[in-house]
């Protein structure tokens, strides 16, 4: 039986009450959270979208399955509660922290008191050398 959408990633959170998901479909990119198969849930009758690509490239959803992390500007950590979607920033110092998926990535602790990040730093020079093949 199928589980779920294609072009989709999904996370059981919150003990599988709910499913949050990255989708790379076409006009509905983003990360969602919907209440999973069989749950009826008023505060989530139907799927959510918490952010957009546009907003922030890479964001994880904290182990316990209680928020979303993303980084919005370098530097700035932010989460957002599931499932009442709403949005708050992490206070911290984060330098490197960096939104783009590809300059960095994070992970939170299941106890939400920790973060491991990476620090992608590019240090490049420009060097023009004349007539190499003489």
């Amino acid at each position: 039986r199928k589980f779920f959408e294609d072009s989709t990633l999904a996370y059981p959170l919150q003990g599988g009450k709910y499913i949050g998901y990255a989708d790379m479909r076409w006009g509905r990119q983003g990360y969602w959270i919907c209440a999973a198969p069989g749950i009826k849930d008023p505060l989530l009758p139907y799927p959510k979208k918490i952010l957009d690509y546009q907003t922030a490239e890479y964001g994880e959803y904290e182990k316990s399955g209680k928020y979303f992390y993303f980084v919005k500007i370098t530097g700035e950590l932010r989460r957002i509660e599931i499932p009442s979607g709403d949005e708050e920033i992490v206070h911290g110092v984060f330098p490197g922290l960096n939104p783009s998926f590809y300059h960095s990535s994070f992970d939170i602790s299941y106890d939400g008191e920790e973060i491991v990040y990476t620090d992608s730093r590019y240090n490049s020079k420009l060097i023009m050398i004349e007539n190499p093949f003489k």
